[in-house]
């Protein structure tokens, strides 16, 4: 088994625009680290996570964070999530202010 170390998705999308950061490749396990950003130096921003398994429709029942609040200039982090082959990372910001980078190992 390959263990590669790696940025797995980068993204910093337009308001309210939903986005999927990362989907695991087939026959893979991710193990991973979320990095949430707000870059806006001013103003607090919300945003959306959710874990698809499978690359299942969004559902409610997906969400591990839903419009919570993250303040100007601040990095929240969401460290320890266990992906396998087909599931898929999505995200949303109501403003746009808010990056996304997500790292971690896949293991093929």
């Amino acid at each position: 088994m390959a263990t590669v170390s790696k940025i797995l998705g980068q993204s910093k999308p337009a308001a309210t625009n939903v986005t999927d950061l990362y989907t695991v490749p087939a026959n893979t396990q991710a193990e991973a680290n979320l990095f949430i950003c707000n870059q806006n130096s001013s103003a607090s921003d919300k945003y959306r996570v959710a874990l698809r398994l499978g690359g299942e429709a969004l559902d409610v029942k997906q969400y591990i964070a839903y419009d919570n609040e993250i303040q100007s200039g601040s990095t929240i982090i969401f460290s320890g999530l266990a992906l396998n082959g087909g599931d898929v990372v999505t995200i949303r910001s109501l403003n746009g202010d808010v990056s996304f980078n997500l790292v971690g190992l896949e293991v093929a």
